[in-house]
């Protein structure tokens, strides 16, 4: 890696730390370190070539969370064959 690329991530993370430290509450801070896993991503894997297969970490929360939803939904609700036991 460049090493003005590598100035640059670390110039970032040092504004990510003093952004992080300002945030108040669970949202903030969830929401700060998904868009920072997804910005280190790209940043130190863009120069690399060939096919490398990634998630966008705020995609598999946001996935994890549908389905922890899902699961609490059904657990919840019966189905109709439950009902009629």
């Amino acid at each position: 890696m460049p090493e003005e690329e590598k100035s640059k991530i670390k110039k970032a993370q040092i504004d990510w730390l003093n952004k992080r430290n300002a945030c108040t509450d669970t949202q903030c801070i969830e929401r700060i370190y998904s868009k920072q896993m997804d910005y280190l991503w790209n940043e130190c894997f863009d120069h690399l070539t060939g096919k490398i297969e990634y998630i966008k970490f705020s995609e598999a929360i946001d996935k994890i969370k549908r389905d922890l939803a899902s699961q609490d939904y059904n657990k919840a609700h019966k189905t109709p064959e439950e009902g009629l036991c």
